[in-house]
């Protein structure tokens, strides 16, 4: 992706040259154009394009970006007056056969001391474009790496609620996110919906690695969220209202797309199989081989430890006794709990029959059943 930007990075440079080259050579509007001396204009270019990338990949990176700045905009300085000059004597002996005649001595060098304040006002603005543009460009990959630092540190990101209001987030509660009208969605865990001004691409350089996955042009999905995928679907959980969503796999992303999710789903299944592993007793079958005996009696201390409430879960089914149809966002505000800790009680509290979820999806909630 890097390769093909500097690609087309590249090719727009040379095209805004060509196009600055040929109005050079057919339209000269503060001289006269030297069509029989044609050299001339393609070495007036050339200078300006020399002055402009000395700045662009040396001045700037070597001194500008290293606090030098008396050096750099003296260099600058110097290398703008340079150019002015050179495109001064290409072009004094055409501009003195077309007015000397006409003009008094005075008279003409007045005139051409405005031509040289024209050209050196044009190659400065020609400076200055090409300092802005590698200045913007050099603070937008330093906001994506310090964005990205912070990203990876706090694993949190700051996105927008209303237009005035700011929320901070954790990027392990997002489910996915969408983009629509150059604003990217964050769907969250809670069923909550919150905003950035920001381009997928953009998310997709802050999220720590290996969090997220691009399915299609307008989707980023969290792999953490993932509970089932084919060639044309990812279904993701939305745990506040049980509901689960699908995606599409596009075709340009399908193959990279599988084979993440694959390698992700391969390296989950290892690390929840060695646990497991480490966890029994080895033995021999009859044919010699190596396998691997679960401690039964452990699986069923699991078991029962399970079945029986936690103090987190008794606190969590209080709640829910007193506050029937409550929704997760509720039970998360009351309970000054992780959001995953609390996502796992509600889990393993459903599992145990001690709550369920009752209604549709917006008007729906947990309640305590009949168990307890």
């Amino acid at each position: 992706m890097k390769f093909k930007t500097n690609i087309i990075g590249i090719g727009l440079h040379i095209l805004f040259w060509i196009v600055i080259l040929y109005f050079f050579v057919n339209y000269s509007y503060l001289r006269p154009s030297s069509q029989e001396l044609v050299y001339k204009e393609y070495l007036c270019v050339g200078l300006i394009i020399v002055m402009v990338y000395l700045n662009y990949l040396f001045l700037i990176p070597k001194f500008l970006q290293k606090g030098r700045l008396v050096i750099y905009w003296g260099l600058a300085i110097l290398s703008i007056f340079a150019v002015t000059v050179g495109e001064y004597f290409l072009f004094k002996s055409v501009v003195t056969k077309c007015y000397s005649g006409n003009l008094s001595g005075e008279q003409f060098n007045r005139f051409m001391g405005v031509q040289f304040f024209l050209y050196l006002t044009r190659i400065t603005g020609f400076f200055l474009f090409f300092f802005v543009v590698k200045l913007y460009q050099d603070l937008s990959s330093k906001y994506i790496a310090e964005s990205q630092a912070i990203a990876n540190t706090t694993q949190t990101m700051a996105v927008m609620e209303s237009d005035k209001e700011i929320k901070i987030i954790n990027i392990s509660d997002i489910v996915y996110l969408s983009h629509h009208k150059n604003y990217t969605y964050f769907h969250m865990i809670t069923g909550k919906k919150y905003f950035q001004y920001i381009s997928l691409k953009r998310v997709e350089e802050l999220f720590p690695q290996k969090t997220c996955l691009r399915i299609n042009k307008s989707n980023i999905i969290m792999f953490s969220q993932v509970i089932d995928y084919n060639s044309t679907l990812v279904t993701l959980n939305l745990i506040e209202n049980e509901k689960q969503v699908s995606l599409q796999i596009s075709t340009k992303y399908k193959e990279d797309v599988l084979s993440k999710l694959k390698k992700h789903k391969n390296s989950h299944n290892t690390s929840g199989g060695s646990k497991r592993k480490n966890g029994g007793k080895k033995i021999r079958n009859g044919e010699g081989k190596m396998a691997y005996s679960v401690d039964l009696a452990e699986e069923k201390e699991e078991k029962k430890r399970k079945s029986e409430p936690t103090l987190l879960e008794n606190e969590i089914l209080a709640y829910i006794s007193e506050h029937p149809n409550c929704k997760f966002s509720e039970i998360f505000m009351a309970i000054n709990k992780p959001k995953r800790t609390i996502e796992r009680s509600i889990k393993n509290m459903k599992e145990i029959g001690l709550i369920e979820y009752r209604g549709a999806n917006k008007n729906g909630g947990y309640h305590a059943t009949e168990k307890i």
